[in-house]
């Protein structure tokens, strides 16, 4: 009886040591490409910022980031944020301008490249009218 529950505790670790975690393997680079707002684009009050473009590489991303930021102030108007793992997005984000001075906002992808914190960005200058 010992034997076999030797015999089997043998196999069951035999079984556990020879199974092999499947990695992911990240990118090193990734390809940003807004359509929407074009550069040095004018918004009127009241009317909305349109992002919208597409990010891809060749292996694994760890996430984006999309943020709107008023450079006169550095307040971020607007931010969204994805975690899912892919190696292709579509990003499509509004934000309503509210602001009533002129002023330019940075409109900024920033993609993770991997769980180590490697990151690549690109950023699209519009130009805020009231």
């Amino acid at each position: 009886m010992k034997i076999g529950s030797y015999i089997t505790l043998l196999f069951l670790a035999l079984s556990i040591i020879s199974c092999e975690k499947e990695t992911a393997t990240f990118a090193t680079s990734a390809s940003i490409n807004f359509v929407y707002p074009v550069v040095n684009d004018t918004i009127n009050l009241g009317e909305e910022i349109h992002a919208e473009g597409t990010i891809q590489a060749t292996e694994m991303l760890n996430g984006y980031s999309l943020k709107m930021v008023d450079q006169t102030t550095n307040e971020v108007l607007y931010s969204a944020t994805s975690t899912v793992k892919k190696s292709a997005y579509v990003f499509h984000e509004h934000w309503v301008n509210n602001l009533t001075d002129t002023t330019h906002v940075k409109v900024t992808v920033e993609v993770n490249l991997n769980e180590n914190g490697a990151k690549t960005s690109k950023d699209v200058m519009v130009v805020i009218i009231p």
